[in-house]
């Protein structure tokens, strides 16, 4: 399709600056001392509620007119005391926003962070029950969704504040945990996202057998007398193969089918006399054994501890977190064969991954009514080559999921911002995971032995050393755009000394627990954090200065504005599947919580800065995508990707407005032409635009129409001149590209290695940038077969 543009600028638009988040009008991030309200050493939480109210209405006064929950209290180790309100509406909550007060070990506030909704509707009244809201969110995700578990809800979406019913169910020892948003006055699904994010005396590996492969002898916390390994913090289980089945609803099934599972046991006893556990490691591959219990046992205790230094009273639930070893699956259940799945005398298949679900209400296909676990858990698989339960690592890794979750509790959905959307908050939920994990074994490399899962010549499952930046490095999944925010702060880590490392540390858990809201763009959680290092009585303005830095060599600060620069090269993403291709994500109208929008599309990741040579006349973008299953078709694709180009002649890139969701008006859509699909099994597509005279500059973007996610990749541009000389991109075509990333701006420190190389390059085999545990399977299925509708 041809399409005439224009050359109007359009309308600039303009966003908070200073301190402040840059994503609304209602956001605040005020650093400075404001003593109109102190609160004394030994203040009662009622005093410290009515202080923190105080202090907000004065920095901020919109928030007078607003309406606030009781509040929570975190006493960190320095004296700081940070209050958190979460904003309430009409007796409900809004989901992921509130206003927190920082005050220093002096009573006096320093820092007021805030992000609230003010458009919120008047009529709090449902139109659409709940049992017809169940059945839409069943039908979205693919698992069953209990009418009551639901939560009615404010929920600040893309296009307005909705009010909506609110469900989660995770299932059955999957990475695949589901939060369906509902419109409680229209019926339509507003968003859908996945949730899980994806570790006496005792001898146990330091870290893991690749790192520290020498035992080494610990004492456990455990309570005096216990034989197993419970305490009131932490429970380690076994999954155990009874041969037991259980009635079941599986998704995608009307009816409850019998599927064989695994009981959950304590293996693990000490010994009745010394009260020592004797046990070793075992074969790699070795299911059942309780050396992995006992691991996982020790270092999730050791990671609890790590972050009760910096406030002796938190925790991440009220009851024992749940840390389950050498998880296996029903055969056949990944590929929906239900009868072998419930044959009981078919053993488990390996689980090739770890991860942290949060608390789950019950019922359906659920962590309590497969398990009985009430509560939040960590899931460890006994993988085909190692046991993922053995590297302290991920136990670390997956434990700091736990300790976000009770803090900031970043969104599963995308972030908005004026460049269109980001994996930023789930990003940074792996990243701040991969910093604590790094951080806590003074390591940089993340899973040195889990990686040889599945990959028998990696060096680790991410690294902190790597030179990732937005925006070359930002490929739209969470756990490749993780590692440029925590190699930021580990840029600054290690120039540290280890008192000031740990009082850095304690910093960042100040900002988590300081955040607003779990819906944050990188600059905005740099920020936070920057500000927190600046008030931290043993750090202060230099080493905020520090950070800073930092913050900024790698692309987050002033903002990570995800624009990349055509030169000239076929342009593939940074996130690699699998033969070669790297791509970019394509995410779905409801990951991006946008649902069915005035626009009528989800925005992209990245946008294209084409230089546009004299003479001109037409240019023609080409690319190649595809429709994705992140989840090996749980809560699958609704439809096909549908990918359509947005071009914008002007000095200025693709912006956008939220609450109604718009852009300016010079921006047009183009829907592509189809060339067919490839052996690789994409689709070419092709999109031409005529260009008037005097154009300079084009901003082009990918944009996804459907309601299904999917990946594109290979970008080139060719130029029509009337002159008739060649183009500024000759004449790529959609074929194979060259390098991932080639077209990508340059951003980010060169990091040396201990090798001859230089460098860490993404994708090499020092640190296989973008894969990890919770998205190895996602990224894989890739190239699985293609579903349709």
């Amino acid at each position: 399709m041809r399409l005439l543009l224009g050359l109007s600028a359009g309308t600039l638009l303009s966003f908070l600056g200073g301190s402040a988040f840059a994503a609304s009008p209602t956001a605040v991030l005020d650093v400075g001392s404001f003593s109109s309200a102190m609160i004394a050493p030994g203040a009662d939480a009622k005093a410290i509620d009515t202080a923190a109210r105080v202090v907000l209405a004065q920095r901020a006064p919109s928030t007078n007119a607003l309406s606030f929950g009781p509040s929570h209290t975190a006493s960190l180790r320095d004296g700081r005391r940070i209050v958190k309100l979460p904003q309430m509406h009409a007796g409900l909550p809004v989901m992921n926003r509130s206003a927190t007060v920082t005050f220093g070990p002096d009573g006096v506030a320093n820092i007021v962070a805030a992000k609230l909704a003010e458009g919120l509707p008047s009529d709090v009244t449902p139109s659409v029950d709940v049992v017809t809201a169940a059945a839409a969110a069943t039908q979205r995700a693919g698992v069953v969704a209990d009418p009551k578990s639901a939560q009615l809800v404010i929920w600040p979406s893309g296009d307005g504040d909705r009010l909506a019913w609110h469900f989660y169910t995770p299932s059955f020892g999957l990475p695949y945990a589901p939060v369906t948003v509902v419109d409680a006055k229209t019926g339509g699904v507003i968003a859908h996202y996945n949730a899980a994010v994806s570790l006496h005396q005792a001898e146990v590996f330091p870290s893991n057998p690749v790192k520290s492969p020498q035992l080494t002898s610990v004492k456990l916390p455990l309570p005096d007398g216990a034989t197993m390994l419970t305490d009131e913090l932490v429970t380690a289980k076994n999954c155990i193969d009874t041969k037991m089945t259980k009635q079941l609803m599986i998704p995608g099934v009307p009816i409850p089918l019998n599927i064989h599972v695994c009981e959950l046991q304590q293996k693990a006893i000490a010994d009745a006399v010394t009260l020592d556990f004797g046990d070793k490691p075992a074969a790699d591959t070795a299911p059942e054994d309780a050396f992995a219990e006992l691991h996982i046992y020790h270092h999730t205790r050791a990671a609890y501890d790590y972050f009760r230094a910096f406030d002796p009273s938190f925790k991440v639930q009220d009851g024992p977190i749940d840390a389950v070893a050498n998880l296996m699956l029903p055969a056949g259940i990944m590929e929906g064969d239900i009868a072998k799945a419930g044959d009981p005398n078919v053993p488990f298949e390996p689980f090739q991954n770890a991860f942290f679900a949060p608390a789950s209400p019950g019922g359906g296909f659920s962590l309590q009514s497969i398990f009985g676990i009430t509560g939040a858990a960590m899931m460890f698989g006994q993988g085909p080559n190692k046991d993922y339960a053995y590297d302290a690592d991920v136990i670390y890794h997956e434990f700091t999921h736990a300790a976000v979750n009770a803090t900031v509790a970043f969104v599963g959905t995308a972030h908005r911002d004026k460049y269109g959307i980001s994996m930023s908050p789930g990003a940074m939920n792996e990243g701040i995971s991969d910093y604590f994990a790094a951080a806590i074994t003074g390591d940089p490399d993340v899973g040195e032995y889990a990686v040889l899962d599945y990959d028998p010549s990696g060096k680790a499952i991410r690294s902190l050393a790597g030179p990732d930046a937005c925006p070359s490095h930002i490929g739209g999944q969470v756990h490749n755009d993780a590692p440029l925010f925590s190699a930021g702060l580990w840029d600054l880590r290690i120039t540290l000394p280890p008192a000031s490392q740990s009082d850095l540390d304690l910093a960042v858990y100040a900002a988590m627990v300081a955040a607003p809201s779990g819906d944050l763009g990188y600059e905005d959680f740099a920020k936070l954090i920057v500000a927190e290092v600046q008030k931290a009585p043993a750090l202060g303005s230099a080493i905020a200065t520090q950070l800073e830095a930092a913050f900024t060599a790698r692309g987050i600060l002033p903002e990570c504005a995800r624009i990349l620069d055509y030169k000239g090269e076929v342009m593939q993403g940074p996130l690699p599947v699998g033969a070669g291709v790297s791509v970019w994500w394509g995410l779905s109208k409801s990951a991006a919580s946008l649902g069915n929008n005035s626009l009528g599309y989800a925005p992209g990741i990245i946008q294209v800065r084409v230089p546009i040579p004299d003479n001109t006349e037409s240019v023609t973008v080409d690319f190649r995508g595809r429709t994705v299953s992140s989840q090996g078709g749980l809560g699958g694709p609704m439809g096909d990707f549908t990918p359509s180009v947005l071009v914008r002649v002007s000095e200025e890139p693709i912006t956008f407005t939220y609450s109604p969701f718009a852009t300016t008006p010079d921006v047009v859509k183009i829907d592509p032409e189809s060339g067919g699909e490839d052996n690789q099994g994409f689709t070419m597509y092709s999109a031409k635009a005529d260009i008037m005279p005097g154009a300079k500059v084009a901003y082009v973007m990918i944009v996804n129409t459907a309601d299904a996610e999917g990946a594109f990749t290979d970008l080139a541009f060719t130029m029509t001149q009337s002159a008739g000389v060649g183009g500024a991109g000759g004449q790529a075509g959609a074929g194979v590209g060259g390098g991932g990333g080639s077209g990508a701006n340059p951003i980010g420190p060169v990091i040396s290695d201990d090798s001859s190389c230089g460098c860490v390059v993404p994708g090499s085999s020092n640190a296989p940038i973008g894969f990890s545990l919770a998205s190895l399977a996602a990224l894989g299925l890739l190239f699985g077969r293609r579903r349709r509708s």
